[in-house]
């Protein structure tokens, strides 16, 4: 509304002159009075009259200006205020300043009004002083800040860092100093400031003073849930912060009801945790030391567990972006299941009414391209103590090292083991080669055993045997094949390298070969 005056102020000045030329001009019939020098009779009788009117302007325009916020003062703004609830701060406020931050420069300006709530964890609720402007390409800005109740503990730096009623735009706020009790009553200038966003703060009923109500207890995460067509008159408030005590989810539930809309049905709950554990096999471009894997791995771990921690409520976990921060360290060039193992297994604790442990619940969450879809009331996280994540980090060729062992026959020839390696190296080559391609994840004994004979190096005489052994690099699994029907999977990028060789006649007791 405009302040200024709806009707024609004069001053005295003013007043004197249209009055003298008014009674000089015998309108209406009456007599001209002309006589205006200083001291005349008509001169001082007008003058007379217009000083008082002058005050009585004066006086109408005090009373009027006062009726508004933008120019009353004192006492006169203490009842203005006093319309909407409000009373001017006394002294023994804690008061302090906080700073808003975000965490690259803004293109363009953001305003941060007076008034602006902001809580921590077991603090009382302060407010914005006065209205700043965070300029457009920075990055912070800082402002005076009171509690909104007077008296209370003094506050260590950082115990602030929420805002009931998010600023869009800014990302974080925190106080960089304590924030003490102090002995100043609330300025004019403070007191308009805050009483012109109080019907803002004030409007009860909706989405967002239920969503300002939790955060002013000090809680980050809230998502209100209010268009549910099985369930018409009912708001769901869920809390999505990942440590909520049973205590604060009361605080919580308190501050709702006290801003609810009438007549709704308002329930309040913590959000259920969906933990997720991590499993992969990260290819890296060359053979690292232990000391540099672990650094790469630890790399990794912050990577994934900031990336689970800034999901929100019911927000779906992306496979590619999972993907992404596997592969994001350098030195890692590709990503494979471990040992066959899904990348993310979902797991929910159970609830009222269900024993034993947390369920594996991955089919009921995975979707096709990898992704997770969680529920409105859902929120995803990891949980290192009971789900580490496991990375499996290894070279671009993980060594399989094979072991044969051949028994000739009495009496058959027995060949040069320099040919027996030889012919052994072109078979495990052909099979590196087929591991590379997919075409082949398995070798059995039969292969082994086919191969040899077709270089003549067993005939199939009776007496012979052969038998392989071999050990993966990878896990350190060893397994034997000595019968026709033995076989080993061959996981991907593992090379076969011959060992040992080792040939005997059957019946003698005699080996002889070597690595």
């Amino acid at each position: 509304m405009s302040t200024d005056t709806p009707f024609s102020s004069k001053d005295f000045a003013t007043l004197v002159k249209d009055l003298l030329e008014f009674a000089g001009s015998g309108s209406g019939g009456r007599t001209a009075l002309t006589d205006v020098t200083e001291g005349s009779v008509v001169r001082t009788l007008l003058e007379a009259f217009a000083r008082e009117l002058a005050v009585c302007y004066e006086q109408l325009d005090i009373v009027y200006r006062y009726g508004y916020l933008d120019t009353a003062e004192a006492s006169a703004l203490d009842n203005v205020v006093a319309l909407l609830g409000m009373t001017r701060r006394r002294a023994g406020h804690v008061e302090g300043s906080v700073l808003f931050s975000r965490n690259i420069p803004t293109p363009d300006d953001i305003n941060i009004p007076a008034g602006t709530l902001v809580a921590g964890r077991d603090v009382q609720l302060f407010e914005t002083a006065r209205s700043v402007t965070l300029p457009s390409g920075g990055t912070d800005v800082i402002v005076d800040i009171r509690s909104v109740e007077p008296g209370g503990d003094n506050v260590p730096a950082g115990g602030l860092s929420v805002m009931p009623r998010p600023i869009l735009g800014i990302e974080g706020v925190t106080n960089p100093g304590e924030l003490v009790l102090r002995q100043r009553e609330e300025t004019d200038s403070e007191l308009r400031e805050r009483a012109r966003h109080i019907l803002e703060h004030n409007n009860l009923g909706t989405v967002p003073a239920l969503a300002q109500a939790v955060r002013s207890t000090g809680l980050h995460e809230v998502q209100i849930l209010d268009a549910m067509p099985d369930r018409p008159g009912e708001v769901e408030v869920i809390l999505g912060d990942p440590d909520i005590s049973l205590e604060h989810e009361s605080l919580a539930r308190e501050a709702v009801l006290a801003v609810r809309p009438a007549g709704i049905r308002v329930t309040v709950k913590a959000a259920t945790r969906i933990w997720v554990e991590l499993k992969a096999t990260l290819e890296l471009d060359q053979n690292y030391p232990e000391h540099e894997k672990q650094a790469i791995a630890g790399d990794i771990e912050q990577k994934l567990a900031a990336y689970f921690d800034d999901l929100g409520i019911g927000e779906r976990v992306r496979w590619t972006k999972v993907r992404n921060l596997l592969t994001s360290h350098l030195a890692v060039t590709e990503v494979h299941a471990l040992q066959d193992a899904p990348f993310m297994t979902t797991w929910v604790d159970p609830g009222q009414g269900e024993d034993g442990g947390p369920h594996d619940r991955s089919p009921d969450y995975r979707l096709r391209n990898g992704d997770l879809r969680l529920g409105v009331d859902e929120r995803a996280g990891v949980d290192r103590q009971r789900w580490p994540i496991q990375l499996a980090l290894e070279p671009p060729a993980v060594d399989l090292w094979v072991d044969v062992a051949i028994t000739i026959a009495a009496g058959q020839t027995r060949p040069a083991d320099d040919a027996v390696r030889n012919a052994l190296k072109l078979f495990l080559d052909d099979l590196a080669n087929g591991v590379d391609s997919g075409e082949r994840d398995s070798v059995t004994h039969g292969e082994f055993a086919a191969f040899l004979r077709q270089q003549n190096i067993v005939g199939g005489h009776e007496g012979e045997a052969v038998t392989v052994r071999l050990t993966h690099d990878r896990d350190g699994r060893e397994v034997e094949l000595s019968g026709p029907d033995d076989s080993d999977p061959l996981g991907k990028r593992e090379r076969p390298t011959l060992r040992h060789l080792l040939m005997g006649e059957a019946g003698t007791g005699e080996e002889s070969g070597g690595g």
